[in-house]
């Protein structure tokens, strides 16, 4: 009997032992709680987001060939996308209606922004900024690669439960000016955090932001000017959103159309440069391009 309690205690001894040691914190990693403490922790957080971004590959493909498909250069052969029925809906997996990056950058920017609320991430106030910065430049980015696959989108800028009735109300998606105006305010938002200078090679800075911001009014604003009246602009009976937003209307907003200058960063009135200046100057016209940027939609 004596020896039966013996080994019955040995054995409580050794899971009780057991239980404590499997009960650690990675020591990896690290949780939510014990990550996002540094800007060395928001820069690594973020360097994932920079594998988004176009690259040449050494035989084909890449920033030199993705004007192939369109009347800008010509290939070898001819384009099947161009011949009718070929132009067929892809695979899900082949699809650009993807959202784990997006999901990602969201997860990123509400720990990072609540880590430095709080007082848990401790370090330079602008090196914290500007890795922020980065993450809301990464979701503009991410949310302009779906206006120009789908226009119309959903407009996602939080960590979703796994809900049904949640992720399908998300899912909705927005008039296309809509998810335009809402990737110009990301892009504000990263320019006003990024510093004036990259922290180091490689990663992206202020003037990055308002380029592409440039590049965004620009592309919403000549679509929407050039398809008024079709399937692909919101405001008239063949939108393909009109059954989802029935109410849609545009409301012209008045603002003073504004240019930037790379070379100071300053802001001030469009005007007409020198010559001299206009040769070493590249100003870019950032708001109010049209009506993607003027109009205000009512619902």
């Amino acid at each position: 009997m004596i020896k039966k309690i013996s080994i019955l205690a040995l054995a409580a001894l050794f899971l009780t032992s057991c239980d404590d040691f499997l009960q650690r914190e990675p020591l990896s990693f690290g949780d939510r709680e014990a990550y996002f403490t540094s800007p060395e922790d928001f820069a690594l957080s973020v360097n994932k987001f920079y594998e988004m971004l176009p690259q040449n590959n050494a035989l084909w493909g890449g920033l030199y060939s993705a004007d192939v498909v369109s009347d800008n250069q010509a290939a070898a052969g001819a384009q099947s996308l161009f011949y009718p029925g070929e132009k067929k809906t892809p695979a899900k997996g082949a699809s650009e209606w993807q959202f784990t990056n997006l999901r990602g950058i969201n997860f990123f920017i509400s720990s990072a922004e609540e880590a430095v609320a709080t007082g848990h991430a401790q370090g330079a106030e602008a090196e914290l900024n500007h890795y922020i910065g980065e993450g809301y430049f990464f979701r503009a980015y991410d949310m302009y690669r779906l206006l120009t696959n789908f226009g119309d989108a959903p407009i996602i800028t939080e960590m979703l439960p796994d809900d049904q009735a949640v992720l399908t109300e998300a899912s909705k998606r927005y008039p296309r000016n809509e998810v335009a105006r809402h990737i110009l305010a990301d892009l504000d938002k990263a320019a006003s955090l990024m510093k004036d200078a990259a922290p180091e090679a490689g990663r992206v800075y202020r003037d990055v932001a308002l380029a592409f911001k440039a590049r965004v009014a620009l592309y919403e604003a000549t679509w929407e000017k050039y398809h008024a009246g079709t399937c692909f602009v919101p405001g008239n009976s063949k939108w393909v959103g009109a059954a989802t937003w029935p109410g849609f209307a545009w409301k012209p907003v008045r603002r003073r159309l504004k240019s930037i200058s790379f070379l100071t960063g300053l802001w001030r009135p469009r005007k007409r440069l020198p010559l001299s200046t206009r040769s070493t100057t590249t100003t870019l016209a950032c708001s109010t391009i049209g009506q993607a940027l003027s109009d205000q939609p009512t619902r």
